[in-house]
């Protein structure tokens, strides 16, 4: 079995059956226990020569130490001598105990070739109190203590007296980084009781430095430079050598990092950290903003959102906000709930002004929010315009039956753009929102004079719906459609989509 050579290595033989005696005789095959029977046991390095380990051995098991030479292969091989015969080397059947996937708290123990339960105890914490187990593959061993020579020992019974087989190893100190920044780290070394001393493979600490106090301490690394990748080494000496080496780590010190923050219904502040000098952000969804400087304190407050929003925002180190320039960019979405009934998928498009005075309509139902919603905006798609069409105008309808009703809701008209290209445009209620009562349904009316040839197209065509919407989430496809300039006609085949912001109150 490959051992490391830091390791004693500890071998068991279970010699309840000897190998075959060659003689001349009728017994080809000793008793477990033959009288007279001398056992030699000798063991060798493959490519180097066998060295006899004993002689003379009258018992059914030997339990052994040899240490292993690095990175072997090494075999174990019995001969049997009786009444003046002896007989050729046989490979022996060898249980030992061994030790895999060491880590800083971790490793794992393996039994090889023992069949049956086993115990174990350990020479340092945890498992040096109490006899362990039982065990009847392999162990899994958390909780050590990095840096720190263990023993471990396998015993056949619950009281961990008899023991079988035993191997030493030592857990690695570990060195990490935390508080990492632009430029500055903090270096931390796990398992290392005493004073150590570091060295970086470039400046600014290039030369050994040092000494750091001892009991795992942590060290501040400052001067460092953003995006630049460093090695880190530590050592027990001040001399640094490789020698006295016992951990390393490479790491790059992290760039920008922006953050939102104070995210409400319709604000939310931008922070920038680790950036040195000035910066410039924009929104680039769920449409693209402008150019914007920063603040000198890294921080901006941002207004006139849309509740229920996700939004992109990007920083760059040059006024033109180039895209070769981007320092980082954040996620997130605003406060509020969207309050509407999806419906279906339609065909066409509503036609606003197209005959005259001409008014389409969609619904949506609030939830059950105890004490209501305040509406802040509906954001409609026009997909095109065609001519001149005039007295553009958003209101918010309550319900008549089964259709909107005659006169908009007093103090809810919304304001906004007039449509003049293809694109998304939000209207907002005044001052702090509309009022709605929950479990209720609403109609959004837009209505516009016209003629043949002028008309705003509110929405597109049939291959978009609930989930394959126009540039971010929330859109609605109501099939609570009316047309008509007193809002009688009722189609389903007609596309209308919005989005509703609103807040629960």
């Amino acid at each position: 079995s490959q051992v490391d050579s830091r390791a004693n290595f500890s071998l068991y033989l279970p010699l309840s059956a000897p190998p075959q005696i060659l003689e001349a005789s009728n017994e080809t095959q000793p008793p477990a226990r033959p009288t007279g029977l001398t056992l030699a046991v000798s063991g060798q390095s493959v490519g180097r020569s066998w060295q006899r380990m004993v002689t003379d051995l009258r018992a059914t098991s030997y339990t052994f130490t040899k240490q292993i030479p690095y990175n072997s292969n090494y075999r174990i091989a019995v001969q049997a001598r009786r009444k003046g015969v002896t007989s050729g080397w046989t490979n022996a059947p060898i249980a030992g105990l061994t030790v895999a996937n060491v880590g800083g708290t971790t490793a794992t123990l393996n039994f090889n070739g023992y069949s049956g339960n086993w115990y174990y105890k350990a020479s340092e914490p945890p498992h040096d109190a109490l006899c362990n187990g039982p065990v009847s593959g392999a162990e899994d061993l958390t909780g050590l203590h990095a840096g720190t020579d263990y023993q471990y020992t396998a015993y056949s019974d619950s009281g961990c007296t008899d023991a079988i087989s035993s191997v030493t190893f030592s857990t690695p100190v570990t060195l990490t980084v935390t508080d990492v920044a632009a430029t500055s780290v903090t270096l931390n070394i796990a398992g290392h009781t005493g004073q150590w001393w570091y060295q970086a493979d470039i400046a600014p600490h290039n030369t050994c430095q040092g000494p750091v106090a001892a009991n795992d301490s942590d060290e501040d690394l400052t001067g460092l430079t953003a995006h630049q990748q460093y090695t880190y080494k530590a050592y027990n000496a001040a001399e640094c050598n490789a020698g006295d080496l016992l951990a390393s780590l490479t790491f790059e010190p992290s760039g920008d990092v922006l953050s939102a923050e104070s995210v409400e219904a319709t604000t939310a502040v931008l922070r920038l950290s680790h950036h040195i000098g000035n910066w410039w952000f924009k929104q680039t969804a769920p449409s693209e903003g402008t150019c914007t400087a920063g603040e000198a304190d890294f921080t901006n407050a941002l207004s006139d959102l849309i509740p229920g929003t996700e939004y992109t925002y990007k920083s760059y180190d040059v006024s033109d906000c180039g895209d070769t320039h981007v320092g980082a960019s954040v996620n997130f979405t605003t406060g509020g709930v969207s309050v509407s009934n999806l419906g279906l998928q339609g065909s066409g498009g509503c036609l606003l002004g197209s005959t005259g005075d001409e008014k389409c309509a969609t619904g949506f139902t609030t939830g059950d929010a105890a004490n209501g919603y305040t509406l802040h905006s509906i954001t409609a798609a026009f997909s095109h315009t065609n001519g001149s069409p005039s007295n553009f105008a958003v209101a918010l309808y309550g319900q008549s039956g089964n259709r909107p009703a005659s006169a908009a809701i007093s103090n809810a008209t919304l304001s906004g753009s007039t449509p003049s290209s293809a694109g998304n445009y939000t209207y907002s209620c005044a001052g702090d929102g509309c009022d709605l009562s929950r479990n209720t349904t609403y109609y959004v009316v837009m209505s516009a004079d016209g003629g043949p040839g002028n008309a705003y197209a509110w929405f597109y065509t049939a291959s978009h719906d609930e989930t394959t919407t126009p540039d971010g989430n929330g859109w609605s496809i109501d099939d609570k459609r009316y047309t008509g300039s007193d809002l009688g006609g009722q189609s389903t085949s007609q596309v209308g989509m919005f989005k509703v912001a609103a807040t629960a109150k």
